[in-house]
């Protein structure tokens, strides 16, 4: 542990949080519903850009029962663009199993709350806090970070070891008699001052108890996570528009990333190559798509980076008279382009279609 004691650091924490405060939509707030909300949001998501869709989610689910009540395609067109849409799925889940398991009544308990879909120790914690001021620590990258800093631990928060460790000193360090100002008071000083790169040491209360400035090793704390490498995947995707501007598109129902979302006829290679128009008739008939006279219009080459993957998409615009035998589509609908702002794409998608077909579509 750090020079500084915790009772110490509480004080000058709280009173640094009263001479910074951080006026954010979900701030002082106790509402569980409204605070699940938001941190959930906030999961992999800076709070700039969190911001709107946290506005978007409370306008259009204002309770529980709203978002319990909605089809899972309402909350995924909201959420079009943030990412990581398994935290979206999840949400829908847990407002279901409230609404119809615990009489639409959120739970008001760490352990009740960590059974919730897509919930783990830091959600359970935040709502248990923030919402029940249950003394429970928020530990999320920005608390590893000014902790790791303060007390230069050595070890990273992903281990079993150093997961344990952080865990400890969250405890440690937690005032129990408010923990709901301290755990928004830590996190907020993580975001605002105790920086990943260029932190503000100078201005810092703590700078002559931090380990981390002491020893002159600021930037190596806390000790990062050894990284994965990255794979790279090749996607092609197929624009089919006819004389009508209908195009088709198909929603996907496996366990990628992208499930439940919307998104065009395509097929994923190993390896980087343009398709010929044999080969993509071919593709195509594996939809059940066989097409009437048709021409490749335009290939546009589009990149996109996810956290360990990269994908290089190739999206194809093609232009046909008709198809053959629409009763053969599989899983597929054709849908008029002025109502695609309906559907839910993601981001990468989206962007091409809004840059491809002139935002020819209703928003």
């Amino acid at each position: 542990m750090g020079t500084i004691s915790p009772i110490s650091f509480r004080k000058k924490l709280l009173t640094w949080s009263e001479e910074h405060p951080r006026n954010l939509p979900w701030t002082n707030i106790v509402d569980p519903y409204t605070i699940w909300i938001s941190e959930v949001i906030l999961q992999q998501t800076r709070a700039e850009q969190a911001i709107p869709y946290y506005q978007k989610l409370m306008k259009s689910f204002p309770s529980l029962a709203h978002l319990a009540n909605s089809s899972l395609d309402e909350l995924l067109l909201i959420w079009e663009g943030l990412g990581y849409y398994s935290r979206a799925r999840n949400l829908h889940k847990a407002a279901k199993f409230i609404q119809n398991e615990l009489n639409g009544v959120f739970p008001n308990t760490y352990s009740e709350i960590l059974k919730l879909p897509g919930v783990g120790d830091y959600t359970a914690a935040a709502i248990s806090s923030f919402a029940f001021k249950l003394a429970f620590p928020v530990v999320d990258g920005n608390v590893v970070r000014v902790l790791g800093r303060l007390c230069g631990v050595e070890s990273s928060f992903h281990s079993t070891e150093g997961r344990k460790q952080f865990y400890q000193l969250a405890n440690q360090f937690l005032d129990q008699k408010v923990p709901d100002l301290y755990n928004q008071a830590i996190m907020d000083f993580g975001a605002t001052h105790c920086l990943p790169s260029n932190p503000l040491c100078n201005s810092c209360p703590f700078h002559l108890q931090c380990t981390a400035y002491k020893i002159g090793r600021i930037q190596d704390f806390p000790i990062k996570k050894s990284r994965q490498k990255s794979s790279e995947k090749f996607l092609h995707y197929f624009l089919l528009q006819d004389s009508k501007d209908r195009i088709i598109i198909r929603q996907r129902d496996d366990r990628s990333i992208w499930k439940n979302l919307f998104e065009l006829p395509g097929l994923f290679l190993d390896q980087e190559k343009t398709l010929t128009a044999p080969q993509i008739k071919k593709n195509l008939r594996l939809f059940g798509i066989a097409l009437n006279n048709y021409k490749i219009l335009k290939i546009k080459q589009y990149h996109h980076l996810l956290t360990h993957l990269k994908l290089n998409i190739k999206f194809y615009i093609i232009h046909y008279d008709g198809l053959k035998d629409q009763k053969t589509l599989n899983k597929i609908q054709m849908v008029e382009i002025k109502t695609l702002s309906k559907y839910a794409f993601p981001k990468i998608i989206r962007l091409f279609l809004d840059q491809n077909l002139n935002r020819r579509y209703a928003k």
